[in-house]
């Protein structure tokens, strides 16, 4: 019986695709989805591996809120069978790129030049975004609650918020007004959180900046507010943030948003200008050219001022 259960186990890793899905799982759980991106392969062929896996008790399967995360199964995984199905140090990396491409995707539809749009309701979306809050810290250094606050505020307005989920899932541990990661952390995750991290803000660094003249418009009421910003969309989501938070300078607008829906709100840009290299040019002069251009048609109706 245990030669049939061992050829059972060896059939099922008798396919280089296999070994590469059992290889993924070694470090934890992930979903068909997260498999399908580091793997390069369709859903549907990670699902189909996934069955043979777990038809051999090789694998076992959970569901964690909207996905169904599979895991390797304790006590089959021996050191020489670990050995055998390890894959090359280059698959490994070419897995690790195309993860780090993915989610840096996901990254960047919550994030607008480095400052964070919104807070995901998906819980594996936000664990994204909580890991690069989480990749500004250093393991083994104790921070002060201003020096959290700040490193947070950096990217987000509502560092409490913030701060309160890396407590909660136990990412920060607080003790006595001080915080630092827990002491139990995966520092290879982290190392790769951070690498994660100085991508999206490289990529940002190396986009042109641009700056413009916005306006919030409520819809049912037709009340406005404009305004010009050297970075606009930063701005805007600015304006985005402090309406969430209840905290913003307009008493008017924000009582329109308690009172409406945020949908209730168009958040336009309406004029734009980039930076350049040229000689001679100044993007806050360009900025306030463009201001004086919009001024007079826009304060009229700057009915939230």
């Amino acid at each position: 019986m245990a030669t049939q259960k061992t050829l059972t186990v060896l059939n099922a890793l008798a396919h280089d695709s296999r070994l590469r899905v059992v290889d993924a799982l070694l470090p934890g759980p992930l979903s068909v989805e997260d498999l399908a991106q580091r793997l390069d392969l369709a859903a549907s062929t990670v699902s189909h591996h996934l069955k043979a896996l777990q038809s051999a008790d090789l694998v076992s399967r959970r569901r964690d809120q909207y996905y169904a995360l599979y895991s390797l199964t304790e006590g089959w995984l021996d050191r020489p069978l670990r050995d055998f199905v390890s894959i090359s140090d280059a698959d490994k990396q070419a897995q690790s790129d195309r993860q780090l491409a993915a989610d840096t995707k996901v990254l960047r539809r919550f994030f607008e030049r480095g400052q964070l749009r919104a807070m995901p309701r998906q819980k594996k979306k936000r664990d994204l975004v909580l890991d690069f809050f989480a990749a500004a810290f250093e393991p083994g250094r104790t921070y002060a609650e201003r020096e959290v606050n700040e490193a947070i505020r950096r990217h987000y307005d509502d560092h409490c918020a913030v701060r309160r989920y890396l407590v909660d899932r136990g990412t920060l541990e607080r003790s006595a007004g001080q915080y630092r990661l827990r002491e139990n952390l995966d520092v290879h995750r982290h190392r790769e959180n951070m690498s994660r991290r100085k991508h999206l803000l490289d990529t940002y660094r190396q986009t042109p900046q641009v700056a413009g003249v916005y306006r919030i418009t409520h819809r049912p009421s037709g009340r406005s507010l404009w305004g010009a910003s050297i970075n606009v969309q930063a701005r805007l989501n600015r304006h985005r943030a402090q309406l969430g938070m209840g905290s913003h300078e307009s008493a008017a607008l924000q009582a329109d948003w308690v009172a409406g829906q945020p949908d209730e709100f168009d958040m336009e840009v309406l004029d734009s200008v980039e930076d350049s290299a040229e000689p001679g040019f100044v993007l806050r002069e360009e900025l306030d050219a463009l201001t004086e251009l919009w001024a007079d048609r826009l304060a009229p109706i700057d009915t939230y001022a």
